[in-house]
């Protein structure tokens, strides 16, 4: 199968020292997609006629996702209020002497761009699409003005592959903003064209403004306004520069240094002052002194916060993740730089280049030194993936109203809180996590919050731990789990501590992959299909789904996911798959054989997981026997992640069909004593095993029965020699009472 090689179409649009454009009521910065698409429709018409292929490739652009954008280091000019003629003549009489009156009041803030550099537009393009990038390349030799008259620019165009554009972004001195999803007309946003934009731009272009009408038997002439084009507004959001720093052992007898991750806060707040006193000694200038409080502790002139987004810098502690025995130290810092700034990049690096951190504790010198990362940032990439499930390392400081009672140490049993009023904590602390996110720019919906005092990850501190020798109290301290509706690109940090260590979040794998297990619920009108019946459709459609992902059909697909080997025969090492159907619940499950045996994740088995749930992924409908499709819905993650809570009861919903028949006499002690040399293979704990009843036949001998464990173990359980396509299926139950058994929902 040949590779398909991605390629970008980029327009470099220069401007020559400054731009004027506001939107939706404030100044806009970078230019706004749509006014590129409306600049080169002005450079690719001859008077109102565009050609019929710049046309098309007009219709192909709008049909895009958003550009990213790679704008110029520039500054904010100082606002300027102008008085001008408004367009209503009829409202003072038609009399030009009182021109006056009709004054309207226009906002101007121009943006002073500080380099010669250009502004970038990247849009991914397919190869097939090829020809109508090459039309817009033309168009874009045309362009002469960008917004309003008195900005001139001009611009070219190239298609470019993705070693390229990386170089091209690596090199460039400015910042880069991605779109973060379509959003409502408020400040920040940028217009960006969509289906329909070309010809409303067109219509309004060919749209007669003068239009005369007869009143009285006389002839007027009217002014009719045109209408506007059609474009949609889109949230941007701009990725700060981020360089790796290391603790480097200074007598280098052991390579990188290591820091408590408790004292994350004092760690940061040490490099921090060692890096404002290099800079307030190597630039004495007050100007540059009240920069250097801006940047590094956000007081402004006149004493108060300096709250505007990305405009500090940032020290992120990157505590070491990535293997389960990962000890969660800080050995690296990633520092973020804001986009403006009176420093160079190179002279806030130089600051952090080759400091000696103090002791957290003591405040003596440590022997070590931070030093800038000369090789890969691994480290770094491992918490700037994108993810739709983040999890926190450092808790998250949320707002004093999310803020849990303090309970007197000496009075525990007196002051316990009850359930009522930990759930309402909860439910203050999740609608905080939102504020949170909104006030470190992050606006892409949210599926799920969990929030918890404990530690999320293995080798992981309690939220509690992190408060001591800081300002923030400890009740205000939660870990946080946040679940998003599309992938989110880290580094993720919210919270009143982001720029002192905390709130500091590592993307994680899906929580379906997590937890090995997939579920659908399924329309109500297929149940009364057989279940064998329902798991092998089921089957069917994700190898189907599978194949197409791979490109080359299910029969090419692993034994880890079909259970067959290349030669046809059966998988015997129960390596691969399981697909069931839980006719109470309604759902249709695949559940991954590491959680089948009891197991940690294989190293090669996370990347078939993830290749799985990408398959799963907008998996909608079900054919059964080649019929109508039937809806089937993803159950959420809150909903998995209950039905796979630890339970100490079990009783199976589908029958038990044992690995091999024993000859003792009794089939009931015959199916115990195969289920309990079964639960053995498959890591669980000896349960007390009840067979309600039990059948034979041409499935082999089968039995029914309830599991009692003396430890809660998690669900749920797959048992025996059919645990694979539909048997051996165990659900947690309440307690029997009256020979009756309830299912756990």
């Amino acid at each position: 199968m040949r590779e398909t090689v991605a390629l970008y179409l980029l327009i470099r649009v220069h401007l020559h020292d400054r731009f004027h454009g506001m939107s939706f009521g404030a100044p806009e910065w970078p230019p706004a997609p749509a006014r590129v698409f409306q600049a080169l429709i002005a450079g690719a018409a001859r008077g109102r006629n565009i050609a019929e292929d710049h046309a098309t490739a007009f219709r192909w652009l709008e049909r895009q996702a958003p550009p990213d954008i790679a704008a110029p280091r520039s500054i904010q000019g100082e606002e300027c209020t102008l008085y001008v003629p408004s367009n209503d003549m009829d409202s003072v009489g038609g009399e030009p002497t009182r021109l006056e009156k009709l004054r309207t009041k226009k906002l101007v803030v121009p943006r002073i761009l500080e380099g010669d550099e250009p502004i970038l537009y990247v849009w991914s393009i397919e190869p097939a699409d090829r020809a109508q990038a090459e039309a817009l390349i033309e168009c874009a030799e045309n362009l002469s003005h960008l917004g309003r008259g008195v900005d001139p620019a001009w611009a070219s165009a190239e298609v470019v592959d993705a070693d390229c554009l990386a170089r091209v972004l690596a090199e460039y001195p400015g910042t880069i903003f991605y779109p973060a999803g379509r959003g409502a007309a408020e400040p920040g946003s940028l217009n960006c064209p969509v289906e329909g934009s070309f010809d409303s731009t067109e219509r309004r272009v060919r749209s007669q403004r003068i239009q005369a009408v007869s009143e009285n038997g006389k002839r007027k002439e009217l002014y009719q306004s045109p209408s506007r084009p059609v474009f949609s507004p889109v949230r941007y959001q701009s990725q700060a520069a981020l360089q790796l720093f290391e603790l480097v052992d200074s007598e280098g007898e052991r390579g990188l240094a290591a820091q408590a991750l408790r004292h994350v806060v004092r760690a940061v707040e040490s490099i921090r002052d060692a890096a404002a006193d290099r800079l307030k000694e190597a630039f004495p200038g007050e100007r540059e002194q009240q920069e250097v409080d801006r940047l590094l502790y956000g007081r402004l002139p006149d004493g108060s916060q300096d709250r505007r987004r990305g405009g500090r810098i940032r020290l992120l502690p990157l505590p070491s993740i990535g293997h389960e025995h990962a000890d969660q130290q800080i050995r690296r810092v990633a520092i973020e730089l804001p986009s403006e700034s009176l420093f160079a990049p190179a002279d806030l690096l130089w600051a952090f280049e080759g400091l000696v951190p103090s002791d957290p504790v003591t405040g003596e010198k440590l022997r070590c030194v931070l030093s800038r990362a000369r090789e890969g940032a691994l480290m770094l990439d491992r918490y700037s993936e994108r993810s739709k499930r983040f999890v926190s390392v450092t808790p998250v400081v949320l707002p004093v109203v999310a803020a849990r009672r303090r309970i007197d140490p000496a009075k525990r049993r007196a002051e316990a809180k009850g359930a009522a009023e930990r759930s309402a904590e909860e439910s203050q602390a999740r609608v905080s996590v939102l504020q949170a996110l909104r006030h470190a720019g992050f606006h892409t919906p949210v599926r799920s919050i969990r929030v918890q005092r404990e530690p999320l990850a293995r080798k992981g501190l309690r939220a509690e731990s992190f408060a001591e020798g800081t300002r923030f109290a400890k009740e205000r301290l939660w870990h946080v789990e946040i679940e998003f509706a599309s992938d989110v690109k880290g580094p993720l940090v919210i919270g009143d501590g982001r720029f002192l260590g905390l709130g500091l979040l590592r993307p994680a794998r899906p929580d379906t992959v997590e937890l090995g297990c997939w579920a659908f619920e399924l329309d109500p009108a297929a149940a009364a299909f057989q279940p064998t019946v329902l798991v092998r459709a089921f089957r069917r459609a994700v190898l189907a789904r599978l194949g197409a992902l791979e490109g080359g059909g299910k029969y090419n697909l692993e034994t880890y996911f079909t259970g067959h080997e290349v030669t046809g025969e059966p998988d015997k090492s129960g390596e691969h798959l399981a697909f069931h159907w839980d006719p109470h619940a309604r759902w249709l499950l695949v559940v991954a054989p590491h959680r089948i045996a009891r197991r940690p994740t294989a190293r090669d088995e996370e990347k078939k997981l993830e290749r799985l749930d990408r398959a799963l992924a907008g998996f909608h409908a079900l054919r059964v026997n080649g019929g109508d499709p039937y809806s089937v819905l993803p159950v959420s993650s809150a909903a998995l992640r209950q039905y796979c809570m630890p339970r100490r009861h079990f009783a199976s919903i589908h029958p038990y069909s044992v690995t091999r028949h024993l000859a003792v006499g009794d089939p009931r002690k015959a199916i115990e004593l195969d289920l309990l040399a079964e639960c053995e293979r498959n890591g669980l704990p000896r349960p007390e095993a009840q067979v309600v009843r039990y059948r034979t036949g041409a499935q082999g001998l089968q039995g029914w029965l309830r599991l009692g464990f003396a430890h809660a173990v998690e669900g749920p359980i797959l048992l025996g020699k059919t645990r694979f396509i539909g048997g051996g299926l165990f659900l947690p139950v309440e307690l029997p009472t009256e020979g009756t058994t309830a299912i756990s929902r």
